[in-house]
């Protein structure tokens, strides 16, 4: 057989390598799709061969390439701790190989970055994840995933703080606008009733369903919702910030330019600081919660619905505190008075 019959013969199968690949991609994604997304996580045995030619092979820079992609491909169709556990998986397995072969913790720490896109280094938190810029796509496809898996069962669930906070405790309340986030966690239970005479609002929550039937309580104004989300959604982005700001310079001093030092401070902490300016004046977050459920969750009553009141001019039992508190000092452990003036604005 002559060398070119040789290099066609290699040209075919490149190709035929390339076609495979394509296929592979094409049924992982198929099967994903049918798993329902608690399940998505058992797609781990998809990546095993990959994994396999890392562990066997002498070249290895293009197959994390590849697991790369494939993990990042099926995001979509997973829940978000899911996907966080099949990377953690994946940053385990790849640490425990390249330090089998040798590598050194620096050199092992780089390969793996390669294989990490800018929101799975968020994620997952691993090494220097604050100097990745992060894309704009990236954070649409975060937001579709909390969307979907955020979204109720059926069409009404009853009210469960606990489960708003699980919807709310997550890299979305972050990296994106905090009016989105409260749109994603408050599907399904609460509703609003119009007011023909322009009278108070009348919010309600789900409180049971029984025998077909829904059966609602009044919260006029949604006061203790907001008091709820305010105090819990403060804290947890509170910890967060404090978190990032500790990774990023080892101490959480407040530093006049700390916003321009990587693009952790410049992107991710600067949405987080609006969110956090948002929850932290209660008025505000309230208007925003109402406004969310009125152009949601607009309801129309039917023979199923069992109202507990009946009324649009009940008056409000709480006050939500119209002053913000003082921020700066829960954000650092040492800013000058003058600086946390500016924080707290």
């Amino acid at each position: 057989m002559s060398d070119i019959s040789y290099i066609e013969l290699e040209k075919r199968y490149i190709e035929l390598e390339n076609r495979v690949k394509l296929l592979e991609d094409k049924i992982i994604q198929m099967h994903i799709k049918q798993l329902p997304p608690t399940e998505a996580i058992e797609v781990n045995d998809c990546y095993s061969s990959i994994l396999k030619k890392i562990e066997i092979g002498k070249i290895y820079n293009k197959q994390v390439t590849e697991l790369k992609r494939k993990r990042n491909n099926s995001f979509e169709n997973m829940t978000m701790d899911a996907y966080i556990t099949l990377t953690k998986s994946h940053v385990t397995s790849l640490t425990d190989i390249f330090t089998t072969k040798g590598f050194s913790p620096k050199k092992i720490r780089s390969v793996i970055s390669r294989g990490l896109s800018p929101m799975d280094t968020r994620l997952v938190k691993y090494e220097n994840y604050y100097n990745e810029g992060i894309a704009i796509d990236d954070i649409e496809i975060l937001m579709k995933v909390l969307r979907r898996q955020g979204r109720p069962e059926s069409e009404y669930e009853p009210f469960n703080i606990e489960s708003i906070y699980t919807k709310l405790s997550n890299y979305g309340s972050v990296i994106s606008n905090i009016e989105t986030n409260l749109e994603i966690a408050l599907q399904g239970s609460l509703i609003y009733l119009s007011c023909p005479d322009g009278g108070n609002y009348s919010f309600y929550y789900l409180s049971e369903i029984t025998s077909g039937i829904r059966y609602w309580k009044l919260d006029c104004h949604l006061e203790r919702l907001t008091t709820d989300i305010t105090g819990y959604l403060l804290n947890y982005l509170i910890g967060c910030f404090r978190e990032m700001y500790m990774d990023v310079f080892s101490d959480n001093i407040y530093r006049v330019d700390y916003h321009t030092k990587c693009q952790l401070t410049e992107c991710d902490m600067e949405q987080l600081i609006k969110n956090i300016r948002v929850l932290n004046n209660p008025k505000l977050t309230n208007t925003l919660i109402k406004n969310i459920v009125k152009n949601n969750s607009t309801h129309t009553p039917t023979d199923v619905d069992k109202f507990n009141i009946r009324s649009n001019n009940t008056p409000s039992n709480t006050k939500l505190n119209h002053t913000t508190s003082d921020i700066a000092s829960r954000l650092f452990d040492s800013i000058s008075p003058t600086y946390r003036d500016i924080i707290n604005i």
